[in-house]
């Protein structure tokens, strides 16, 4: 089976339906972390015989590469109220991790949006609207949006967001499913990861391998190396760790994850962490660590207010 993936791979394509899927190495890019191989892929893929919904979704993954890389501004300036209604929905995702001070605006319209049935069945539309949801931290609308489970992309999402409340048993349904669908896909690789990392114990060793696989099959990208780093946290090697967790932070200075891990691991190795949590705040204030830590430190100045008073 894995033999037939790597040939797939080596041809550039897979094969679905009995047709090429020539989005196949753009996916893969994008949901390794390696967007700005995605980018230029999508600017590559300038195929006669893309057809019109292999093209929005070419789109979507080329304004969602620059959206993780937080260059917003293309996709803020080129989708416009004409464009297809998956691509507007990649509009507000660049705009609510933009400016949360939008939020309410973003999730009316795609409520709005995800009320028509001509709508909801969008496949597209929907992964963006539970994207856009989980980034509100409105995790019941954002499973909802999967309910489908009409592909990897939507089963992804739903793992996700079900690790994220704490459910490492539906996470793991999810996966079942997930792998039933295609277990060889480097999305569903790095769906088991995840469901692994959180239930621990012997499948850490797994999470490990899939990891190295993943790194030395495609690209050793930082968010490859924020996944092992966090394996290697949840197993006990902070020197790993941290190692791995500089390399991400060498390919990309501002990554917030990196950086949140070497938050971690500093504390756990008794070395200085502030550096790295300035950073962190001014990468990325929205980071749950960085949410985290700044409620953390209000309660400490209304504690120490109180003190003061008496």
């Amino acid at each position: 089976e894995r033999e037939r993936e790597r040939e797939r791979e080596r041809k550039g394509t897979r094969m679905a339906e009995g047709q090429r899927d020539l989005l196949y190495a753009l996916r893969n890019n994008f949901h390794l972390g390696a967007y700005q191989a995605a980018i230029a892929e999508a600017q590559d893929l300038q195929h006669d015989d893309l057809g019109g919904a292999e093209t929005v979704e070419r789109d979507i993954f080329m304004y969602r590469a620059y959206i993780e890389l937080g260059q917003t501004e293309n996709v803020l300036a080129e989708i416009t109220n004409e464009s297809p209604l998956a691509l507007q929905a990649c509009r507000l995702l660049a705009l609510i991790r933009t400016d949360g001070g939008k939020k309410d605006e973003v999730v009316a319209q795609i409520t709005e949006w995800l009320s028509d049935p001509a709508y909801s069945s969008n496949l597209l539309l929907c992964e963006l609207c539970g994207e856009i949801f989980m980034a509100a931290e409105m995790y019941e609308e954002a499973l909802s949006c999967c309910s489908s489970a009409g592909s990897l992309e939507l089963l992804s999402l739903a793992i996700q967001v079900a690790l994220q409340i704490e459910r490492p048993d539906v996470a793991k349904k999810l996966l079942d499913l997930m792998q039933q669908k295609d277990d060889d896909a480097p999305l569903t690789q790095l769906a088991t990861a995840w469901v692994n990392v959180q239930i621990g114990g012997e499948r850490l060793q797994e999470v490990s391998y899939i990891f190295q696989e993943l790194g030395d099959r495609f690209n050793w990208t930082p968010k490859l190396l924020n996944g092992a780093a966090v394996c290697n946290m949840v197993m006990g090697k902070f020197e790993e760790a941290e190692k791995q967790s500089l390399e991400a932070l060498s390919k990309d200075p501002k990554q917030p994850d990196a950086l949140a891990n070497l938050v971690s691991v500093c504390l756990h190795l008794n070395k200085p962490a502030s550096k790295y949590l300035t950073q962190l705040k001014a990468a990325d204030p929205n980071h749950p660590l960085s949410k985290k830590l700044g409620s953390l430190e209000e309660k400490f100045v209304h504690a120490a207010a109180a003190a003061a008073a008496d």
